[in-house]
């Protein structure tokens, strides 16, 4: 079982793959405890995608969305939020610059506390409700502190599109 799945659109790769890295070299996440379809080897060719999609999201401990304007023009993506959020207190909203708070208006997570993923606090903040629910390693958070500070600024450039802006 996967204990983390990660919502997102295949369009944002580019910003999700080091998000992806940052999740297991800073949070200590092991690969195989993290469920995102882009990553090649969740879904075995030949069978149903959507089923074996469905069965990880309901057996997940959590669900990070990963929030970019591409998730929300994504009719898959939205099902799969909308997914999470019916499982109470399974779901952790990350916010992808250019999006904020505002961004959520209209959504299933309009109202929940949401994270930025370029705001050093937020990024401590899924560092400790992750350690909490046994996914991330506990004893990571000085290593994840010193990846922070390399980044520099609030939460430091991911590289990816938003670094070239």
């Amino acid at each position: 079982m996967n204990r983390l799945f990660i919502s997102h659109s295949t369009q944002d790769l580019e910003d999700l793959q080091p998000f992806i890295e940052f999740l297991q070299l800073g949070m200590g996440i092991a690969k195989d405890d993290i469920f995102w379809t882009s990553s090649g080897s969740v879904l075995p060719t030949g069978e149903p995608f959507v089923e074996r999609i469905r069965s990880a999201l309901c057996d997940c401990q959590q669900v990070l969305c990963f929030l970019t304007p591409n998730y929300f023009k994504s009719k898959f993506c939205l099902a799969e939020m909308g997914a999470a959020w019916l499982q109470k207190g399974k779901i952790l909203p990350l916010l992808v610059s250019p999006l904020d708070y505002a961004s959520l208006t209209g959504t299933p997570l309009q109202g929940l506390q949401a994270l930025k993923r370029e705001e050093r606090g937020d990024l401590l903040r899924l560092y400790d409700e992750l350690s909490t629910a046994g996914i991330a390693a506990v004893v990571m958070k000085g290593r994840l502190q010193g990846l922070l500070a390399q980044m520099g600024g609030k939460g430091g450039e991911f590289p990816g599109r938003d670094s070239h802006r």
